[in-house]
C-alpha cells in the first residue's frame, strides 16, 4: 500500500541521540541496554530514524571497541556513529575530563558534515557534548532536549569536605559555565526524577513548563530461553547457592566503587555466619574497590564475589534471591534519584534493603516494598535484614508490591514509550 507507506514516512522524525558510556546493541558481552539504547530501540520500532552519536570507548570495560571512528548500520533506520575516544582507566580522573573535552570538540566538527535532524536529545553528562549539541540545534533552529542524569560538576565538589570544596569551586568554573549555558539554551529539560528537572531549571533560571518533565530510569527484562536459564541456575548451584535447600540469598550486582557503603554488610555478615549460616550475600560486579571489599570479607564463608555477570545470570540470581541490596552512600545527587539497581530488584520481585536517604527512602516507605537503614550502621542493617528473614508474610508482601511498582512506574516499555511520544510531540510543537 504505497499511500500508507508514504504517510508513515511523512510522519517519521529524524532524531539524533547524543549519549556516551552506555552499552551498544552491537556489543557482544550480553550487557543490558541502558536509557539511550532502550529509547532508540522504541523510536525505531515506531518508524522514526535514529542516529546515535557515541564513543568507541567501552566505559564498563575501560577499553576502546574500535581503533578509529566507526559507523555502525544497526538497521535501515538506526545508525550508531562511534567517535574515537582517548579513554580512561578511572571514572574520576583528569584523563576522563580530557576525553570528554576531545569528544565534544570532535562532535562539534563532525556534526557539520551530517544531515540536520529534526530533533536532538543529549544526555548530561558529559557537559561538552551537551553544550555543542545545544549550539548546533540553536544554529539550525531545531529543538534540543537535555536529559539530566548525573549532577556534574556538583558531585566532584561533594568529594571534598568543606571548606576545600568552596576553595576548589573556581577550578570547575568552565564545567559550571557549560552546564548553565546548555540548560539555558535547551528547548526543554527532562531528567530521571522531578528533583533532577528542578535542579536543571534552577541552573537555567526559569520556571517549569509543560515541556519540562521527568522520566524514570526504565528497566527492560531480558528475553531468556529455558536453555540459558538452566545454564545460569547451574552456575549459582555450583557456587553453593540453593534457595530450595533453605539458603536466604541477599544479592547485589553492579559497579564495585566508592559510592557503596559496604562496611555494614561485611560487619553483619561476620556476625550472621555464626548465628544464621543460611543467610548468604552474593556481590556481583567489578570495579576499583573490588579488591578492598574482598579484603574486608576475608574469612567470611557466607559472602560470594562472582565477578561480572550477564543479564541472564542476573535474572536467574534474582529468582533464587530473597532480598536486593542497595548499600549506597547518601551522596547528595543519589538522594535525589532512584537508582537503576532498585528498579531491577522491583522487576525481580525482591524487597529492597537500602542505606540511601532521600527519594528512594521515601519511595520504599510509601510503597511498602523495602526498608532503609542508616549509613554506616551494621546493627541497623542486621535488624531490617532479620525482620525480613524471619517474617515470611511481610517479605512476600514486600515482594508483591515491589513487582507492582515496577509494572506501574518503571518498565522500559512504559517509560521509554512515553518518552518517545514526548520527543515526537516536542518536534511537532516547535515546528
Amino acid at each position: 500500500m504505497p499511500g500508507v507507506r508514504s504517510a508513515v514516512k511523512d510522519l517519521s522524525v529524524n532524531i539524533w541521540v547524543v549519549t556516551i558510556s552506555e552499552p551498544l546493541p552491537t556489543d557482544q558481552y550480553g550487557d543490558k541496554l541502558h536509557r539511550a539504547g532502550m529509547l532508540a530501540t522504541i523510536l525505531v520500532e515506531r518508524g522514526h530514524n535514529v542516529f546515535w552519536w557515541t564513543s568507541t570507548f567501552d566505559h564498563n570495560r575501560k577499553k576502546n571497541r574500535y581503533p578509529k571512528d566507526t559507523l555502525l548500520d544497526v538497521s535501515p533506520h538506526f545508525k550508531i556513529f562511534c567517535m574515537r575516544s582517548l579513554g580512561y582507566s578511572r571514572n574520576v580522573s583528569l584523563r576522563r575530563f580530557l576525553d570528554h573535552f576531545l569528544l565534544g570538540s570532535k562532535f562539534k566538527k563532525l556534526a557539520k558534515a551530517h544531515p540536520v535532524p529534526d530533533l536532538i536529545i543529549c544526555s548530561m553528562p558529559p557537559l561538552e557534548l551537551c553544550k555543542y549539541a545545544v549550539d548546533f540545534g540553536n544554529q539550525h533552529h531545531i529543538p534540543v532536549v537535555i536529559d539530566l542524569r548525573d549532577m556534574w560538576p556538583d558531585i566532584f565538589l561533594d568529594i571534598f569536605p568543606w571548606p576545600f570544596n568552596v576553595l576548589l569551586k573556581p577550578l570547575f568554573f568552565p564545567m559550571f559555565w557549560f552546564l548553565k549555558k546548555s540548560c539555558q539554551k535547551a528547548t526543554t529539560l527532562v531528567g530521571i526524577t522531578p528533583e533532577f528537572v528542578s535542579w536543571g531549571l534552577r541552573l537555567a533560571g526559569r520556571k517549569q513548563t509543560p515541556c519540562d518533565r521527568h522520566f524514570w530510569l526504565g528497566h527492560q527484562e531480558p528475553s531468556v530461553s529455558e536453555k540459558q536459564l538452566a545454564a545460569a541456575r547451574k552456575k549459582w548451584r555450583t557456587l553453593g547457592l540453593n534457595a530450595s535447600e533453605g539458603d536466604f540469598i541477599c544479592s547485589y550486582f553492579g559497579s564495585m566503587s566508592n559510592k557503596l557503603d559496604m562496611e555494614p554488610v561485611f560487619s553483619a555478615a561476620r556476625v550472621l555466619q555464626k548465628t544464621h549460616p543460611n543467610i548468604k550475600f552474593v556481590l556481583c560486579g567489578t570495579g576499583d574497590q573490588l579488591e578492598r571489599y574482598k579484603t574486608l570479607a576475608l574469612g567470611l564463608n557466607n559472602v560470594f564475589f562472582p565477578g561480572w555477570v550477564n543479564a541472564v545470570e542476573i535474572f536467574a540470581l534474582m529468582q533464587i534471591s530473597s532480598i536486593g541490596l542497595a548499600p549506597y552512600r547518601s551522596r547528595f545527587d543519589f538522594r535525589l534519584s532512584i537508582p537503576t539497581k532498585a528498579i531491577e530488584y522491583m522487576a525481580g520481585r525482591l524487597p529492597i534493603l537500602s542505606s540511601l536517604r532521600g527519594s528512594l527512602e521515601a519511595f520504599l516507605e510509601r510503597e511498602q516494598c523495602g526498608f532503609t537503614y542508616a549509613n554506616g550502621s551494621s546493627l541497623g542493617f542486621q535488624k531490617v535484614l532479620l525482620t525480613l528473614a524471619t517474617d515470611t508474610a511481610l517479605r512476600k508482601s514486600f515482594a508483591a508490591k515491589s513487582r507492582q511498582c515496577f509494572e506501574r512506574e518503571f518498565s522500559s516499555g512504559r517509560v521509554y514509550g512515553d518518552m518517545a511520544e514526548f520527543l515526537v510531540g516536542i518536534n511537532r510543537v516547535t515546528k
